[in-house]
């Protein structure tokens, strides 16, 4: 049975997962450095973050909604206490449990939904660098382990957070056929 108190833990709760979670960001240290072009880890965190803001944004105003039709609509039906100061101070730790716990998770899911947005748009923006990787290795067969290369796939690896289960830098550059077609 919910009372007033019970109320405001979760009400609190639900609306600090809200809060924590938008003033938290990604942070990715390659969308601050300067680039020739444009940045693209400055689009996938721009992409992300926002996502993820709008996802704990949701939280944070449940979290008020909650607050709000539970003390004002019904609360002349909502008893002012019903517990022990002991089964607060255990709700309100849990309360903190589940804060810590989520918060995370939540911005995982975010980042993960945001993946449909950046990526087929950092793809389009690294076709040519893609395309320049496979030109450089099939005009030089002879040279199996071109800096320049290794640089662009590396990059592509680490941007499209994919990775080849091979080792050789031909297959490396071949496993991200498929995004690029």
């Amino acid at each position: 049975m919910l009372d007033k108190v019970l109320v405001n833990i979760i009400s609190t709760t639900i609306g600090a997962i809200g809060l924590i979670g938008a003033i938290t960001k990604y942070d990715f240290p390659k969308a601050k450095r300067n680039v020739f072009g444009e940045n693209l880890f400055r689009i996938k965190e721009d992409t992300i973050n926002n996502y993820v803001t709008w996802s704990f944004t949701i939280y944070a105003v449940i979290g008020l909604l909650f607050q709000l039709i539970t003390n004002d609509i019904f609360g002349n039906d909502i008893p002012d206490r019903l517990y022990s100061t002991d089964y607060y101070f255990l709700a309100l730790g849990a309360s903190l449990i589940l804060i810590i716990s989520l918060v995370p998770f939540i911005k995982l899911l975010g980042r993960w939904v945001a993946k449909d947005k950046w990526r087929p748009e950092i793809i389009n923006k690294a076709k040519d660098n893609f395309i320049l990787a496979r030109e450089i290795l099939e005009t030089n067969q002879s040279l199996t382990d071109n800096p320049q290369v290794i640089k662009i796939v590396e990059w592509l690896e680490e941007l499209l957070e994919a990775k080849s289960p091979k080792k050789d830098l031909k297959s490396r550059l071949e496993f991200f056929e498929p995004f690029f077609k």
